[in-house]
């Protein structure tokens, strides 16, 4: 997240949007990101108890990042609810551009998990960031991806788009839309989210955000917390 309210704050989030913020975290700061996560879909309900986003400044340029996630899926086919922990995704940022258009380029690699086996799959997740500022209070970002799924080896291109405005100095609000396809098939699938974010101080914030999928019965709420631990 990128709102122009954050000229106030050293807090750049990744969350709760889509679009992963076009900046790394500061020098030697860790940044813990979490939240909640419920989707709703004709066949079944999950909801990630827990999702964490772990962040390292290892340099001014560079960040470590570490993702993991609790999650909970009831069926509404057989009324079953199982428990299990998905794939842990080890990462980094690396910023090239920090002035007028800011550029980042984010990769990470999906381990796999003793979970269940639609989740049990290594992955390389590719992504180049990029955010500017239109006006003062409002701020746009854009994010293009290539992830590979080493098992089956399928090719996926990701985008998102990203608006945010600072309706006051804390809070900001979100507009985005984002999708995945595959190369060579008729498989898009395209999503639609909005969302706030409230920052209680220079180090902490809250936010709530809710989407759909366009084509499929889909939706999904959010809510999470963000802070900035200093060194």
């Amino acid at each position: 997240m990128f709102l122009s309210h954050y000229i106030f704050s050293q807090l750049i989030t990744d969350r709760p949007d889509q679009t992963e913020a076009a900046a790394v975290v500061p020098k030697n700061h860790v940044q813990w990101e979490a939240g909640t996560f419920l989707e709703i879909t004709q066949s079944e309900n999950r909801w990630i108890a827990n999702t964490n986003l772990f962040r390292y400044g290892l340099t001014s340029k560079f960040e470590l990042r570490l993702v993991t996630h609790l999650t909970r899926i009831n069926s509404l086919v057989d009324n079953k609810i199982s428990w299990n922990i998905p794939n842990i995704e080890l990462g980094f940022k690396y910023r090239f551009s920090n002035k007028g258009v800011k550029i980042v380029y984010l990769g990470h690699f999906i381990v796999p998990s003793d979970g269940n086996a639609d989740q049990n799959q290594s992955e390389i997740v590719n992504k180049i960031c990029i955010a500017h500022d239109i006006i003062d209070r409002i701020s746009i970002g854009y994010n293009l991806g290539y992830n590979y799924e080493l098992e089956n080896k399928i090719n996926t291109l990701t985008y998102s788009a990203s608006i945010g405005f600072s309706l006051t100095k804390r809070v900001g609000f979100f507009s985005e839309i984002y999708g995945q396809f595959l190369p060579y098939s008729d498989s898009h699938s395209i999503f639609y989210d909005h969302g706030f974010t409230y920052l209680v101080n220079n180090n902490l914030q809250f936010d709530f955000s809710m989407g759909v999928q366009i084509q499929e019965n889909y939706s999904f709420y959010s809510t999470g917390i963000s802070w900035l631990i200093s060194d």
